[in-house]
């Protein structure tokens, strides 16, 4: 099966009614490839970042922007 373009909107509706789980499996997939861009990343850290990090063992950063609906 060959992937569907689909519009924003239509995606955008879509993740409405994704089911967590399967946002959950998604996730954890990606947690190897974002830990490594992370460790390669050569650009400084906003101060946010900075300031979470002195406060949490642990920090997950993201764009919501494409997200907001999940």
């Amino acid at each position: 099966m060959r992937p569907a373009k689909v519009s924003q909107p239509a995606l955008s509706k879509r993740l409405l009614t994704f089911p967590a789980e399967l946002f959950q499996q998604v996730f954890y997939s990606l947690l190897p490839k974002l830990r490594a861009r992370w460790q390669a990343r050569q650009r400084p850290l906003p101060e946010s970042v900075r300031c979470a990090l002195g406060h949490f063992e642990r920090l997950y950063a993201v764009d919501g922007s494409a997200l907001e609906a999940l």
